[in-house]
C-alpha cells in the first residue's frame, strides 16, 4: 500500500477531483458514452502524472505500483483490444472500448493512493440518492428524455438493467456503512422504489438475494439479531414494491400525476421515518408479522407476473438465443473475435436471427466477440485471483464487499452491464481491500 506520508500534494484535492470525475461518470455519463470515458481517463492521467512528479520517492512508489499484479490484468486487456482494433482495422471513432479499458486501469492506480474510502462510499450512496431524484422527477410528470422508456426507469444510464445493478450496489453498501441516524440512511425506502421501477427482474432478485446472504454470513451465530435484520429487509422490500406499483399504476393506467405526486410524497415520508417504523416492526408478534409479510409478498409477485410475466419470459428466451449465437461466433473466430462494435452489423447479415441488439446480453461473451478468447481468459483469471487472494491469502475484505462483487459478476453473465463506467467505477471502489480493517471472513 502506498502510504500517505510519501505524497507531498494535497490529498484532499486529489479526493475531490476523483469524486468529481466519479459523479460525472455515474450521474451524467453512466451509460454508453465511451469517448467520454476516454476523456475522463486522460484528465485523470494528467493529474496522476503531476502527483508522481511531486512525490518524494518516485522510484519507490512506481515499484510499489508495479508489484500489484492487478495492474498487468488491466494492461493486458488494453493490449488485447488494441490488437483487435488493429487487426480488424476498426475506425478510430469506434475504438472507445480501448479507452474504457484504460479507464479501469487509471481508476485502480488512483485507488492505490487512498487509504480512507469513507468519503467515496458516501459519494456512491449520494449518487444513488441523486439517481432516485432523477427517477421521481421523471415519473411525477417532468419531461426528462430517456429516463423512462416503455414505463421502465432508465435513470441516467439510459438502460434499466444498469440502473438496477447500480442501485443494488448502492443499497448493499448503504446498508453496511450508513448509520441509522444519518440522512443518507433515511433514503432507503425511496431508493428501493427506484430499483423496483426499473422492473429488472435480474437486478431486483440479485439485490434481495445478496443483501440476505450478507446478513446470514455476518449474523448466523446470533439468531435473534438475524431475525430482526430479516424483518427489516423484508419490510423494506415489501413497502418499496407497494410504492413502486402505486407510482406505476397511477402514472400509466390512471394517468394522474397528482396521484403520482401523492404516492411519491408518502414514500418520502415513510423513508425519512424509517427508524421509527423499524422500532414498530420489531415489536410486532413474530407469527403475525411472518403471515402478513407472506400474504403481501404473494400478492405483489402475482401482480408482477400479471403485468410483466410475458415480457420477462420473452426476454429470457431471446437472451438464451443471443448467448447461443455468441458461443458459435467465438468458436468460429476464437483469436480476435469479430472486432469492436461488429456484433450488431453481423446479426443484420444473418437471415435466421430475428432480434436486434447492439451487444450480447452476456458481458463475458461480448468480450469474446469483440477481442477473442484471450480477453475472456484475462477477465476470468483476474476474477479468480481476486477470490484467491481473499480466501487463500486472507486479504482484508468484508462480507458485504464479497457480496457486491459476486452480485455484479453474476449480473455480468446475463447482461451488458460490465460496459458501463457508472457500474465499474463504484464497483472497483466497493471491492478494494480495506487495509485497516480485520477480515470478517
Amino acid at each position: 500500500m502506498i502510504r500517505k506520508e510519501n505524497i507531498i500534494i494535497n490529498t484532499k484535492g486529489l479526493l475531490k477531483t476523483f469524486v468529481g470525475v466519479f459523479f460525472f461518470l455515474v450521474i451524467v455519463q453512466g451509460g454508453f458514452f465511451e469517448r467520454s470515458f476516454l476523456t475522463a481517463s486522460l484528465i485523470l492521467t494528467v493529474i496522476l502524472l503531476v502527483m508522481l512528479i511531486n512525490l518524494k520517492d518516485k522510484a519507490d512508489t512506481i515499484i510499489k505500483i508495479a508489484k500489484r499484479t492487478e495492474i498487468y490484468y488491466f494492461i493486458g486487456m488494453i493490449f488485447i483490444f488494441i490488437l483487435s482494433s488493429v487487426y480488424h482495422q476498426t475506425k478510430f471513432k469506434n475504438c472507445g472500448r480501448v479507452g474504457y479499458m484504460y479507464l479501469i486501469l487509471i481508476i485502480y492506480i488512483y485507488l492505490l493512493f487512498l487509504d480512507n474510502f469513507n468519503k467515496l462510499y458516501n459519494a456512491i450512496v449520494l449518487s444513488g440518492t441523486l439517481e432516485t431524484g432523477i427517477t421521481l422527477l421523471a415519473y411525477s410528470g417532468i419531461n426528462l428524455p430517456s429516463v423512462i422508456v416503455n414505463a421502465r426507469n432508465m435513470g441516467s444510464f439510459q438502460y434499466a438493467n444498469a440502473t438496477a445493478l447500480f442501485m443494488g450496489i448502492v443499497l448493499i453498501l448503504q446498508w453496511w456503512i450508513s448509520n441509522e441516524e444519518e440522512i443518507l440512511y433515511k433514503t432507503r425506502i425511496i431508493m428501493l422504489v427506484t430499483l423496483m421501477l426499473t422492473f429488472s427482474i435480474g437486478g431486483i432478485v440479485l439485490y434481495i438475494f445478496f443483501i440476505i446472504v450478507s446478513e446470514v454470513l455476518t449474523n448466523w451465530k446470533t439468531k435473534q439479531i438475524l431475525y430482526m435484520k430479516f424483518l427489516k429487509i423484508s419490510f423494506e422490500i415489501v413497502i418499496s414494491m407497494a410504492f413502486a406499483i402505486l407510482v406505476y399504476y397511477f402514472k400509466f393506467h390512471i394517468k394522474n400525476n397528482v396521484l403520482v405526486w401523492f404516492s411519491i410524497i408518502l414514500g418520502v415520508i415513510v423513508s425519512t421515518s424509517i427508524k421509527k417504523i423499524y422500532y414498530i416492526v420489531e415489536k410486532v408478534n413474530i407469527k403475525i408479522s411472518a403471515c402478513l409479510l407472506l400474504i403481501v409478498i404473494i400478492s405483489e409477485i402475482y401482480i408482477g407476473i400479471l403485468f410483466f410475466g410475458e415480457r420477462a419470459l420473452g426476454t429470457a428466451t431471446e437472451r438464451i438465443q443471443q448467448m447461443s449465437d455468441a458461443f458459435r461466433i467465438i468458436y468460429e473466430k476464437p483469436l480476435l473475435g469479430l472486432g469492436i462494435h461488429e456484433w450488431e452489423r453481423y446479426i443484420e447479415t444473418q437471415p435466421g436471427i430475428a432480434y436486434k441488439v447492439s451487444l450480447v446480453h452476456n458481458s463475458y461473451l461480448q468480450l469474446g466477440i469483440e477481442a477473442g478468447i484471450f480477453a475472456m481468459f484475462n477477465i476470468f483469471f483476474s476474477i479468480f485471483m481476486w477470490y484467491y487472494k481473499i480466501f487463500c491469502q486472507k486479504v482484508n475484505i468484508k462480507i458485504w464487499q464479497v457480496c457486491i462483487m459476486t452480485m455484479a459478476l453474476v449480473h455480468f453473465s446475463v447482461d451488458i452491464t460490465f460496459f458501463f463506467g457508472g457500474i465499474i467505477v463504484p464497483l472497483m471502489i466497493c471491492i478494494f481491500p480495506n487495509q485497516k480493517t480485520e477480515s470478517k471472513l
